[in-house]
């Protein structure tokens, strides 16, 4: 780390391309390691207690193969703690089943966002992408939860980061189910809200290629106690939402398949099956979170990309 240092301060085009391909540099270690107090440089402020928890891909590479995206790193869990004795860092990989196989044959093999598995179509025919488990972090009915776009959550020890498993909610979270990793909490009520889009199984759905959005309620307990969906013109990338106290907010930007069949086929991995296609046009959805009715459809002229909200 030293020398780059150095060599980032000597050359200026250097610089730059360490910049650009240390993103996809990997931490391999797992560490536990206390700062002390009388370490700490001035004083840690009384009202900072607790744990900080952030997520990311932390794994970009296996053996000597680099994954074909950031968004196929492997989740890696962080963890700041300050207590009497200092500040408390540790680190742990989300064990998935593409963590665990990946690691134990030291190379690629599974499908995910950004490549195919190696193997040609008779491996990534009809498979969806390996769940790394890499996007966001939520805690919530006294889990927590690091989520992933495309499958279920997985549940992790807050205190030792020790994966525990995959968390469908008591069933109720289907296999095929998609759980965003920008859901949101209502910090009036503690209710959680998410979603997921998928395909629309209506018959009228199916043969239009239309998708639609599942959305989930869930008690401050962790319980989810209630679903619902409804029906968007294409199949398209949904990444958040935007939540206010009655209202369930979704921009459905013009990110979609070109075609589904070359990808489904195992011929290109999923990156490369999707454009921006403002041709498809956008609308936005305005959905009750009473009880999950849209109440109203805007359409926008002129087409956008919007992929995270802040507040509505």
């Amino acid at each position: 780390m030293t020398a780059d240092v150095h060599s980032l301060r000597a050359s200026p085009s250097r610089r730059s391309h360490i910049s650009h391909h240390g993103g996809f540099d990997s931490l391999d270690q797992e560490l536990d390691y206390t700062v002390p107090l009388e370490a700490v440089k001035g004083k840690i402020p009384d009202a900072v207690s607790g744990t900080f928890f952030r997520i990311g891909p932390g794994r970009n590479k296996i053996g000597d193969q680099e994954f074909g995206h950031w968004f196929d790193g492997d989740g890696m869990l962080h963890s700041v703690s300050f207590n009497d004795d200092g500040v408390v860092y540790r680190n742990r990989y989300v064990r998935t089943p593409k963590y665990l196989a990946e690691t134990k044959a030291n190379r690629i093999v599974k499908r995910s966002f950004g490549h195919n598995a190696p193997g040609g179509i008779r491996k990534n025919i009809g498979r969806l992408p390996a769940n790394c488990a890499n996007t966001n972090l939520v805690y919530h009915g006294g889990k927590l939860l690091a989520l992933w776009e495309g499958g279920r959550p997985w549940q992790l020890d807050p205190a030792t980061l020790d994966t525990i498993g995959e968390h469908d909610y008591d069933g109720k979270l289907g296999k095929f189910n998609a759980f965003s990793a920008h859901g949101k909490v209502n910090p009036r009520t503690g209710v959680y809200y998410n979603f997921g889009i998928r395909p629309s199984f209506s018959p009228k759905g199916a043969l239009t290629g239309k998708g639609a959005i599942d959305l989930y309620r869930i008690a401050p307990s962790g319980d989810l106690v209630e679903k619902g969906a409804f029906e968007v013109d294409f199949l398209s990338f949904c990444h958040d939402f935007a939540l206010t106290e009655h209202y369930m907010i979704f921009f459905q930007s013009p990110i979609a398949m070109t075609s589904t069949v070359p990808w489904l086929a195992g011929l290109i991995p999923f990156d490369q099956a999707i454009a921006w296609r403002p041709e498809l046009g956008m609308k936005i959805y305005v959905v009750r979170t009473q009880d999950f009715q849209v109440e109203k459809v805007f359409t926008v002229d002129d087409p956008f990309v919007a992929i995270h909200f802040s507040n509505a």
